[in-house]
């Protein structure tokens, strides 16, 4: 009864979301040109609030909820984080729990997404990137690679934000994790911050054009690690960390699944 109730009350306030949604579509893109042309016209909680407010409804749409366990192993900016890359529905809801942290305890937390080149070129998700101060990064440029982890650098030191980066470099659909990039690591050593790991689960083909690995819950869950210190990794190669960190949240991911595959299963199988 409360799943009928529950469904018929979406199917009446969908269609208000939708259009609210749809104005919400064009007030971003219209500020995303004004912050194009001044990054000094909004302050950072304007910017993410809007966005979280459009990440709300199109979810509220999509019928996908976020669910993030280990929030309080997030610490005090700067940090690495680090996370495998299933969907693009992933850094909207990565965005969902950053924002949660920044709302709980640390109101000054900002932070920069680490994006492909291509997604510059998607006519209203560059918008919402942009307003989120994403850095594109052009994997057949090496010399704009260069000019990109500078960046990162001086995002780190100098305005004190964190780098998220999806480690794998591009999604894979699979539950098995694609190879992870020792390269994307090396910001924590040559910064020495800190590295946190988020394992995310449930997202596959949530917002993705490949319906055939869309997984039903809808539910996008996070296993965010306890901070890998500098002094933990300092002397160890990128190539054997990025292997650790593949295992270690290969394994949180497959818990994951096995939690959310078994509560859907009809009561009385094995």
């Amino acid at each position: 009864m409360y799943k009928f109730l529950s469904w018929i009350t979406y199917l009446f306030f969908v269609p208000f979301v939708l259009i609210a949604l749809g104005i919400n579509v064009i007030v971003l893109a219209n500020r995303s040109n004004k912050y194009r042309t001044n990054n000094n016209i909004y302050l950072p909680e304007q910017r993410y609030w809007w966005i979280m407010k459009f990440i709300k409804k199109a979810f509220y749409v999509k019928r996908i909820k976020v669910d993030a366990e280990g929030l309080d192993n997030l610490v005090k900016s700067p940090m690495l984080i680090i996370a495998n890359h299933k969907s693009n529905a992933d850094s909207l809801a990565m965005f969902k729990v950053l924002y949660a942290h920044r709302n709980s305890k640390h109101n000054k937390f900002e932070f920069v997404f680490i994006a492909k080149q291509e997604l510059s070129q998607k006519r209203f998700l560059s918008k919402i990137l942009n307003l989120a101060d994403v850095l594109y990064l052009d994997r057949k440029n090496p010399r704009q690679q260069v000019g990109v982890y500078n960046e990162e650098i001086r995002q780190v030191k100098e305005q004190k934000k964190s780098i998220v980066v999806f480690i794998e470099g591009t999604r894979h659909f699979g539950d098995q994790f694609g190879e992870f990039h020792p390269g994307a690591l090396r910001l924590a050593y040559d910064t020495m911050i800190p590295i946190v790991p988020m394992a995310i689960y449930g997202s596959s083909g949530l917002m993705d054009s490949n319906k055939s690995n869309i997984d039903k819950h809808r539910k996008i869950m996070f296993k965010i690690f306890k901070p890998l210190n500098p002094y933990e990794f300092k002397h160890n190669h990128t190539q054997w960390l990025a292997e650790r960190l593949r295992e270690d949240m290969q394994s949180a991911y497959d818990e994951m699944a096995k939690k959310a595959r078994a509560k859907k299963k009809p009561s009385g199988t094995k």
